[in-house]
């Protein structure tokens, strides 16, 4: 059957109503349905498939770049592995969570730790899957999730393209150091990457409007590894006459000229 995309989705089409073979598309995607460590509200761990089914909404054509989708598009199967070790992980964190943290008590303090391994083998899976993809010449993306989630495909990036920046948009720095207790928390991600990657060269935030004084400390000590664009500054330039064409220059000539985007919706 030949592809028509002008034509609605057909019901057993892939993202964005593909038919592209994995093996022919360049891009690929790889859901996280993972959110532990959410601390307020929930339903995170659902973005991968609500994405999935929105996407075939999408018409195809793009006015600045045409036809994009003929390079190939494809999203994972989630994996059931992954929706287990959610499913487990967020009913132990929960624990922790309604009680502000483990503070030393021995069950929450088991509770956290599980809640830490199942993060670590969400990350592990996502840089194997990450590896493999980017090996093969791969554009690689993760649909979450948490925020935590890209952790595997931003430290797989940065180990095979040094100095790598991270343009980070975000109501939320997410540079806390475990926060609630918990390593790998969605509020640890970015504090995480720029601590444990050495491969990682500048993280440019925008839009930062939520944060606490331990990442504001750390942002300030950074020496310019950490760039964060708030949210109230880029709201006073704009009134006073500085526009949003002007400011995006600006933000971009503050990052290298490799890039991984990593946006947060917020």
């Amino acid at each position: 059957m030949t592809f028509d995309p002008n034509a609605a989705a057909a019901p057993d089409s892939g993202v964005f109503g593909l038919a592209t073979p994995k093996d022919r598309c360049l891009v690929r995607l790889i859901p996280v349905p993972f959110e532990a460590t959410t601390s307020y509200g929930g339903g995170a761990s659902r973005g991968p498939a609500g994405i999935f089914e929105a996407s075939k909404q999408v018409d195809l054509f793009d006015i600045e770049t045409g036809r994009p989708y003929e390079a190939g598009i494809w999203m994972d199967p989630p994996s059931k592995k992954i929706l287990a070790l959610n499913a487990r992980a967020k009913n132990e964190a929960a624990k922790v969570i309604a009680a502000g943290g483990a503070d030393g008590d021995p069950k929450l303090e088991k509770a956290r730790a599980a809640v830490d391994r199942a993060s670590e083998d969400v990350d592990a899976f996502v840089y194997r899957e990450a590896c493999a993809a980017l090996d093969d010449d791969r554009v690689v993306g993760v649909v979450g999730g948490d925020h935590a989630t890209p952790y595997g495909l931003i430290k797989a990036i940065s180990e095979r393209v040094p100095g790598v920046g991270v343009l980070h948009i975000d109501a939320h720095a997410d540079l806390r150091e475990a926060y609630e207790g918990f390593t790998w928390s969605h509020a640890s991600i970015m504090f995480n990457a720029v601590t444990r990657l050495p491969g990682l060269g500048r993280l440019v935030q925008v839009g930062v409007r939520d944060f606490c004084e331990e990442e504001s400390d750390r942002i300030k000590r950074s020496k310019g590894r950490i760039k964060t664009h708030f949210d109230a500054d880029l709201a006073a330039r704009r009134h006073a006459g500085e526009t949003w064409g002007a400011q995006c220059r600006r933000i971009v000539k503050d990052l290298p000229g490799e890039v991984y985007v990593s946006f947060d919706v917020d």
